[in-house]
């Protein structure tokens, strides 16, 4: 009879353990849907690529790349708070507002500044989720980049809460910093106003936008973070290689540093040329 007790309960929990695991994949349909295609970046950039990699089935990182017009583009790399299931909830969220924030651009016909799209993510994840007070129930943001580009200029705009973005100019790389400050949460302020940084680029400057996940593996003789310096080596080493062959050689460091380790987070990263 205990036997058969037993049998039962394995039954029983296998079938709710396929049930959730189920559940997820079916999770993880959708929110491949919400990632933009690096094929995208193709119509205004020279050369690009995008990674995408969830710890788990489902992440808290997404990448998002919007045509305004034309000439016009945006860019979004950014970090929800979590990973797993409750960080793909989150990136759900941060779409639907990424969403709303795109067709009033359509309409408005002002000048496009990350910063201002920066604090209006602040506010409104704040907002929707009643994060208004030390007291509130949920405390969830994003760390992120959110870049403009306008072809026919030629002027590229962004904006970083936290994470920093890569400028590679021939031999020089140079690396703007985020704003120590995050997006949505409580601690956030909600009238905070974020650093923007605008360049007029040219033909063949390169650009490189991560998530904190790459540069914070754990990994190599002294189980420390990989950081960012072997990253800016590889750009720097490799200038005139394509950029397929440059997130190859990325993905390499990345696994070889890795080693037998567990990854830690999730990983998103986008590189294009001018």
């Amino acid at each position: 009879e205990s036997e058969a007790k037993l049998q039962k309960m394995m039954n029983e929990t296998a079938e709710l353990h396929q049930r959730v695991n189920d559940s997820i994949a079916y999770a993880a349909m959708i929110q491949s849907v919400l990632i933009s295609l690096p094929k995208v970046l193709e119509g205004y950039f020279s050369d690009s690529f995008a990674v995408w990699q969830p710890k788990d089935t489902v992440g808290g990182d997404i990448y998002m790349f919007e045509e305004i017009s034309k000439d016009e583009c945006l860019l979004f790399v950014v970090d929800c708070t979590g990973h797993g299931v409750p960080g793909a909830f989150v990136t759900v969220l941060v779409k639907a507002i990424e969403r709303n924030i795109v067709a009033k651009l359509s309409h408005d016909k002002e000048q496009i500044h990350p910063s201002h799209l920066l604090s209006v993510f602040n506010r409104s994840i704040k907002n929707i989720l009643k994060q208004d007070s030390k007291n509130s129930l949920s405390n969830v943001g994003f760390d992120g980049t959110i870049l403009y580009y306008n072809k026919s200029s030629k002027i590229l705009r962004f904006a970083s809460a936290q994470n920093p973005v890569m400028y590679i100019k021939g031999d020089n790389i140079t690396e703007y910093k985020g704003d120590r400050h995050s997006v949505g949460y409580r601690t956030s302020d909600e009238n905070y106003v974020f650093t923007e940084h605008e360049l007029k680029v040219e033909y063949g400057d390169r650009f490189f936008i991560s998530t904190d996940g790459l540069y914070d593996q754990n990994g190599g003789e002294k189980d420390l973070p990989m950081g960012r310096k072997r990253i800016a080596k590889i750009f720097i080493d490799n200038k005139d290689e394509p950029l397929n062959e440059i997130k190859e050689m990325i993905l390499y460091e990345l696994g070889g540093y890795q080693g037998a380790n567990k990854r830690d987070d999730d990983i998103a990263f986008v590189s294009f040329t001018i």
